[in-house]
């Protein structure tokens, strides 16, 4: 079928379905248009979006918004339209992403001090077995 495509396959119920600006659950139209496996794809990529923040290394207070907002948000979507407007989709796949990655100075860092030990590791002389230096 696809997305969309519900109204195709059942012209009746296209007949009856209006505009009519009022919410329609963004799960039960998956549901329709998708049938179980978009229903459970749906809900494995919300708690997968949910252990990806539980792991995030970012601050406690920004983890803590985001679930709180995407959260808030996923319950709006079982009742309304939200999902159906573009910015509102956008935005929360952004936010989404900011609040799983990696800050980029630490990963600079790492790079840098990891670069530093390897380059100490080959300057510095090998001592004897005698632990004094070279032979001499």
């Amino acid at each position: 079928m696809g997305p969309g495509r519900f109204g195709d396959a059942a012209p009746a119920a296209a007949e009856g379905v209006l505009v009519d600006d009022k919410p329609h659950s963004a799960l039960l139209q998956q549901g329709a248009e998708q049938g179980f496996v978009g229903v459970a794809l749906l809900a494995a990529a919300f708690c997968w979006l949910l252990f990806a923040l539980w792991r995030s290394p970012r601050p406690t207070q920004v983890v803590l918004s985001a679930g709180a907002a995407l959260t808030a948000l996923a319950g709006v979507a079982t009742v309304g339209n939200a999902l159906s407007v573009t910015s509102v989709t956008v935005g929360a796949g952004l936010l989404a992403g900011i609040a799983t990655a990696r800050p980029l100075h630490e990963e600079a860092q790492d790079t840098e001090s990891t670069e530093d030990a390897e380059d100490a590791a080959r300057v510095r002389p090998a001592r004897s077995r005698g632990g004094r230096g070279a032979p001499g």
